[in-house]
């Protein structure tokens, strides 16, 4: 999934764009939530079970998508599906990020906080429950795929605000712009940029985005 510009779905489902996230998307002007705590290497690697991935932890199909090796392509003996594509693409990633080789975020540059740069693991599971979709993050690319590990269809409206959404979330966490979790009062900033190019987002989206985070601020008042 392209993020940096409306995405076209490749056959693969997947491509390695870099994470220069909606460039041409509305801007912010400053919105952020209150906590400015940065997420580690290692709380992502811990949250996402493995280092150069993240994936809301409901994404089961997932496991089984990378369950076992790395699909080898040149040995299949029909077109890969897409599945072969996205266990590809998640286990390149984890190589990477175990090599050190990880690509930064913002400036291609290599480090140990590049996922983090531009996505926090409360950013994908806040995008699933408001869309339904999953946002999956690699070192260097994002794909959004559904729970049985398809995309949403190609040259669509849907697939368009997905992106805008997920583009716009990224662009806001390099930019320093969101720095803490996702609130209410961050999405309704989006919303308003989004309404104003008339690229609006489905409202449905905000209610169930607002119910998520009540439910979440409530369970973490109930661990503490």
């Amino acid at each position: 999934m392209t993020i940096g510009s409306v995405a076209k779905h490749t056959p693969a489902a997947i491509s390695s764009a870099k994470l220069n996230v909606a460039r041409e998307a509305p801007r912010s002007e400053g919105v952020s939530s209150p906590s400015s705590t940065k997420v580690t290497s290692a709380e992502t690697a811990k949250a996402s079970g493995g280092g150069g991935l993240l994936a809301p932890s409901s994404f089961t199909a997932l496991l089984d998508i990378t369950a076992g090796p790395a699909v080898d392509m040149n040995g299949l003996t029909k077109a890969p599906s897409a599945r072969d594509w996205i266990n590809q693409a998640v286990k390149k990633s984890q190589a990477e990020y175990a090599s050190g080789k990880v690509e930064k975020a913002t400036s291609g540059q290599v480090g140990p906080a590049s996922l983090t740069d531009a996505y926090k693991q409360s950013d994908v599971e806040t995008f699933k429950a408001m869309t339904g979709w999953n946002l999956v993050v690699l070192n260097g690319a994002t794909m959004i795929l559904d729970d049985d590990g398809n995309p949403p269809p190609p040259d669509s409206p849907l697939t368009d605000r997905l992106v805008d959404l997920s583009g716009a979330i990224g662009s806001d966490r390099q930019d320093g712009k969101l720095t803490g979790d996702i609130t209410p009062e961050y999405l309704n900033d989006i919303f308003d940029r989004f309404a104003n190019v008339e690229r609006e987002f489905s409202s449905d989206w905000l209610d169930k985005a607002f119910n998520y985070l009540e439910g979440d601020s409530d369970r973490k008042v109930a661990s503490s």
